[in-house]
């Protein structure tokens, strides 16, 4: 539904990754801190995943576990927290583990996350002008950081419905965010959405950088 295209380049080999070290303030783990309640950059991840599950602040909670048959997702509704600029209804956070084959002639199998914070806005006209506004306000403070890549509409009865935009960190193996704004079926209601992907190596959340990156 958001557009959550995911790019692969030719190697993805771990032990040819660096994993990045860059200042908070300087690289992509400021948005995980600015705009996600639960860090996963900041803690072990079996830590991060226990307190986000089990955070007090968020209700209707969905939780499947990992198992033979499925991959580990979880969603819940904030009570009340929400980081961005213009006023939502509410707020919904989602991690879901994905998995994918590397684009080379292996197609070796991996497992990545995604971490997605959606805010819901109301009211048609006002409700369009919010989302993208801060549609905007988001797009001009990741790009100081990352590289935008890939934007696109997204397209309903000939109509523009929402627009994405992926964005790129230096070699990063995969797009690490995507920003999103987006109309929604059958409603008057409105979304923004901010969608982190890394990997989860050694109990740790990770961003694979390679190690010939500048």
């Amino acid at each position: 539904m958001l557009g959550q295209h995911f790019k692969m380049k030719t190697a993805f080999l771990i032990s040819f990754l660096l994993i990045s070290t860059v200042s908070n303030s300087q690289s992509v783990y400021s948005i995980s801190k600015d705009y996600f309640r639960t860090d996963p950059f900041k803690i072990s991840f079996s830590n991060f995943i226990s307190q986000l599950i089990n955070d007090p602040g968020i209700i209707e909670k969905k939780i499947t576990k990992r198992s033979d048959s499925a991959l580990f997702y979880f969603e819940g509704v904030y009570k009340s927290y929400s980081p961005f600029f213009i006023p939502v209804n509410y707020c919904k956070i989602i991690l879901a583990e994905k998995e994918d084959r590397t684009d080379d002639s292996t197609q070796t199998p991996f497992f990545y996350y995604e971490y997605q914070l959606l805010g819901y806005v109301s009211n048609k006209d006002e409700g369009l002008k919010d989302v993208k506004l801060e549609f905007e306000k988001l797009n001009k403070k990741f790009s100081r950081i990352l590289t935008p890549e890939e934007k696109r509409e997204l397209k309903r009865n000939t109509g523009v419905a929402g627009n994405i935009i992926n964005y790129s960190y230096k070699k990063m193996a995969f797009l690490p965010v995507t920003l999103a704004w987006a109309s929604l079926q059958e409603s008057t209601d409105y979304l923004i959405a901010i969608t982190l992907r890394f990997l989860n190596i050694n109990n740790s959340a990770y961003l694979p950088i390679p190690a010939d990156s500048p």
